[in-house]
């Protein structure tokens, strides 16, 4: 009986620590007036069974939770009240369970859309404004004659888009600006939303400004900082004064000290006991730290404002700034993940990659501390870590990075799947892409199927949540089929992807327009490479206008892709021989690759080279041979400074091959010369790895060489070469003229006539214009002359 009570008892127990009352609580919003509870609100969470009804007294509700633990996120939630919508939109969906009451926050839905509604159309405004004071400036550049004509048509279409950009997007700008919870915002950031709101959008972005919001975060933490001190003080004080009553009147004169530096003015009374006294000053300290707390936290939804007025116009450098100070000044995992993640999607890795291991630093030592509420934030600094690693082509790390969050996120899903599962599937989707980069294809497919499993699933349960996941997914698979020329299946998955993505775009432009933009890219591509190419052209001008549109707006984060699609549709003009047109796309791409070079060498040195290449083969294809140099030559100086670091030899051995040719047309063979002596070891090494892929071209090499030597007056060299091409190649018997041109002229008059009557009748007409070609370059030897008139006459018998 007793063991049967003891079974009891530990399931009871079991059962207790799996179900967790979830405490939250549902506000009115009274815009810049207090918020007040709120009952009749229906809250449903996915990883509760049941939905709940908060109370018309104190707005309460409790969500009752299973399998869950602290810092489990609750899933999609759902929440309804006839004419109301939940202003805090964003915290909501990163709900998950803590210790602190969960807040939601309703507004009047009439109210909340004319809010709306207004800084829709004052944005439209300012956007029409800003517009025609770009035109007029534009106009006043061309008046001076300061642009070309390509460039002034070329600005003003620049000008165009971005203004069609902004309107297209205003409605997600208004959204987001308009969910800023007044009440929790000082009189002077509330007399720049009043601003906001009046269509002053540069006033109001100077007085949030002139605010201060972070130096007033700093201010703040000091006092924290100071009541902790106090605490601290406070439990010395109790100690010694068990020992020693003469110790605490030395102590009392430190309590002053502290209180003076809190800036609170002590009541006269009569001497209370000690334990009275440090009982005050504990109160006092932890008062101190509570209202710093608040002003710490008014401050952050100011600076919040700030951040997304400086969105709304288009100020991303400054948004940014002021996010990287926040980081810094809070030194919170929230505050830093949240400065990393708008660095990485700016493309700024090195400083995402700085304040992502700031984050791993804070979170690991927790996690043995806590593990269930640690564990997901550590595996998402790993995965961002892993996408910072994948974009910088770090693939070892980014792999570790991957692996180390898999088998966190396996862990979770496995004991909480309705929790976990749309990390797990992030997970398998990273190693996927970085298995597809790295072309191990096989394990690819298994992880992108992995996703696709999960993903399947929960857009089935919630399309509107992940369906875009799932289309995402697609995208990925079709890229791998395309790959592996599966061209069937991957068409059939990148139709599907935009499809979903063409919906999801007419109703939220500005969240998906960049995945319809990559999956025009994916189809534009499948269809290249299957010889579709009106059907291929077509698909990259589509994506062309999205990108230009969102590069407008947002270069930093665009313009990578941007330049990617132009480089896309000049290959595609070059396949199909229109040269002038693909000319002007490798043009494109590489005025943007230059900004982003310079910003980022190291990530942008590969592709800048090659677009260089592309470029001078366009213009050599174009009968523009002499043009051609320039691009090459910058090509092969780009090869150079990546030779220390990760080479690509074939794109350099490529440049110096072309440059020789180029050169070589131009009679130009002492530049040829050089060129080709520096080209020469790298395809001897070739050669040396596979003789029969690379005989024929080395020892074509090796040929034009000898003659670039003789016409140079180097003969022994030319000698050389010409005995090496015919050690590669005995069949290539062009070395024997510049082979017995270097015998004659060297004095070697024998060996040199034998070869000449040998290979006459096979030669002749190489051997003559030899002749002539070395007399041009006036290097034949006043002693040689009788000699090389002997051979001609010869030669013409």
């Amino acid at each position: 009986m007793k063991r049967i009570l003891w079974l009891l008892v530990a399931t009871l127990c079991v059962t207790n620590a799996l179900a967790i009352d979830q405490l939250g609580i549902a506000y009115r919003y009274n815009g810049k007036k207090q918020r007040t509870p709120i009952g009749g609100v229906y809250v449903k969470v996915a990883t509760s069974p049941n939905g709940v009804v908060s109370d018309k007294k104190n707005g309460q509700f409790v969500l009752k939770l299973d399998g869950l633990g602290m810092g489990d996120p609750l899933g999609m939630v759902t929440v309804s009240k006839r004419g109301m919508v939940v202003l805090n939109k964003d915290e909501v969906a990163k709900w998950s369970v803590q210790k602190k009451p969960l807040v939601l926050i309703l507004c009047d839905a009439n109210e909340f859309q004319k809010l709306k509604d207004r800084l829709v159309a004052i944005g439209r405004s300012q956007a029409k404004k800003n517009h025609k004071q770009e035109l007029a400036k534009l106009e006043a550049m061309n008046a001076k004659k300061q642009l070309t004509l390509e460039q002034y048509y070329a600005k003003q279409d620049s000008i165009d888009k971005k203004m069609e950009h902004a309107l297209a997007h205003m409605d997600e700008y208004a959204d987001l600006f308009a969910r800023i919870d007044e009440s929790e915002i000082d009189a002077v950031s509330q007399k720049a939303f009043d601003l906001f709101k009046q269509g002053h959008i540069d006033e109001a972005i100077d007085l949030f400004k002139k605010n201060e919001q972070i130096a007033k975060i700093k201010k703040s933490i000091r006092t924290i900082e100071q009541a902790k001190e106090m605490r601290q003080l406070v439990d010395s004080v109790q100690t010694l004064a068990k020992r020693d009553i003469d110790e605490y009147t030395k102590q009392a004169k430190a309590y002053a000290e502290a209180l003076s530096l809190l800036k609170k003015n002590e009541q006269k009374a009569k001497m209370p006991s000690i334990r009275e006294k440090a009982e005050e000053m504990r109160q006092l300290a932890d008062s101190a730290g509570s209202l710093a707390q608040q002003d710490i936290d008014e401050s952050m939804e100011q600076a919040k404002a700030y951040v997304e007025a400086l969105k709304y116009k288009g100020e991303w450098e400054e948004a940014g700034r002021v996010l990287k100070e926040l980081a810094d000044a809070l030194g919170t995992y929230e505050a830093m993940m949240e400065y990393a993640d708008f660095a990485r999607r700016q493309n700024q890795y090195a400083e995402a990659e700085t304040y992502y291991k700031l984050c791993k630093d804070k979170i690991a030592p927790l996690v043995k501390t806590n593990p269930e509420l640690y564990e997901p934030q550590l595996a998402k600094v790993y995965i961002n870590l892993g996408v910072v690693y994948y974009c910088t082509k770090r693939f070892n790390e980014s792999e570790q990075m991957h692996k180390a969050a898999l088998e966190i996120r396996k862990r979770l899903a496995d004991a909480n799947p309705q929790a976990h599962e749309p990390d797990l599937a992030v997970c398998y989707k990273h190693l996927g892409l970085l298995y597809f980069e790295t072309q191990r294809y096989d394990e690819s497919e298994q992880m992108h199927k992995a996703a696709l499993q999960i993903r399947k699933r929960l857009a089935d349960a919630n399309p509107q949540t992940y369906e875009s996941d799932l289309a995402d997914n697609y995208n990925n698979l079709a890229c791998l089929y395309r790959a592996t020329q599966r061209y069937a299946e991957s068409e059939l998955l990148s139709k599907t992807a935009m499809a979903i993505y063409k919906r999801l775009a007419d109703a939220n432009p500005q969240a998906c327009e960049p995945d319809l933009a990559r999956s025009y890219n994916n189809l534009a591509n499948l269809y290249s490479d299957t010889q579709r190419y009106t059907e291929s052209e077509k698909m990259y001008k589509d994506a062309l206008e999205i990108l230009k549109r969102l590069a407008d707006a947002n270069p930093q984060a665009y313009e990578p892709d941007l330049a990617a699609t132009y480089n896309n549709l000049a290959n595609l003009y070059s396949k199909t021989q229109r040269y002038a047109e693909s000319e002007q796309m490798y043009k494109a791409a590489i005025a943007i690759y230059e900004r982003l070079y310079e910003g980022a060498p190291q990530q942008y040195l590969s592709r800048l080279a090659k677009r260089y290449f592309d470029y001078g083969m366009a213009m050599l294809n174009n009968n523009k041979s002499n043009e051609a140099i320039e691009p090459v030559e910058r090509s092969l100086k780009l090869c150079k400074d990546m030779m220390n670091d990760k080479p690509d030899k074939a794109l350099y051995a490529a440049n110096l091959s072309c440059l020789v040719g180029l050169h070589n047309t131009n009679k130009d063979y002492a530049t040829a010369y050089t060129y080709n002596k520096e080209l020469l070891p790298l395809l001897k090494a070739n050669y040396d790895d596979d003789a029969v892929k690379w005989k024929v071209v080395y020892s074509g090499q090796l040929l034009s060489q000898s003659f670039y030597a003789n016409v140079l007056g180097k003969f022994e060299e030319g000698e050389l070469h010409s005995l090496e091409a015919l050690k590669v190649d005995s069949t290539q018997h062009l070395a024997y003229t510049n082979l017995a041109a270097a015998y004659l002229l060297q004095g070697k008059y024998e060996a040199a006539e034998k070869l000449y009557r040998q290979y006459k009748s096979e030669l002749k007409e190489g051997f003559l214009s030899d002749f002539d070609e070395l007399a041009k370059a006036g290097v034949i030897p006043a002693e040689r002359m009788a000699d090389v008139e002997k051979i001609k006459k010869m030669l013409n018998e």
